[in-house]
């Protein structure tokens, strides 16, 4: 009992870190689109702008979730290749919609 309650805990632990990197996401994308003309960005300068270098495979997976969820995500590129992925918000200030 001991050994999964541990591992509910981590998972929990886990769900925190991701939701809350999905939050950095979003305001980092909001801020991209909401400038005149919208600036599509890559994954990789998405990760930077989260600060989040060492987490750029769950930066692509949450984008990836949110497109495939029609959630306001446009995405440019090859699915098959991450690094050709430009993305941005089809609206601005769409984080009010996720809070």
């Amino acid at each position: 009992m001991l050994i999964i309650n541990l591992v509910w805990k981590q998972g929990r632990k886990q769900q925190g870190e991701v939701l809350a990197l999905q939050k950095r996401v979003l305001a980092v994308l909001n801020e991209a689109s909401c400038k005149e003309p919208v600036e599509p960005l890559t994954i990789e300068e998405v990760a930077d702008r989260c600060h989040a270098p060492e987490d750029i495979e769950m930066i692509y997976k949450i984008i990836a979730h949110m497109a495939a969820n029609d959630r306001a995500l446009i995405a440019e590129g090859s699915c098959g290749s991450p690094r050709s992925l430009k993305v941005f918000l089809g609206e601005c200030n769409v984080d009010e919609l996720f809070a």
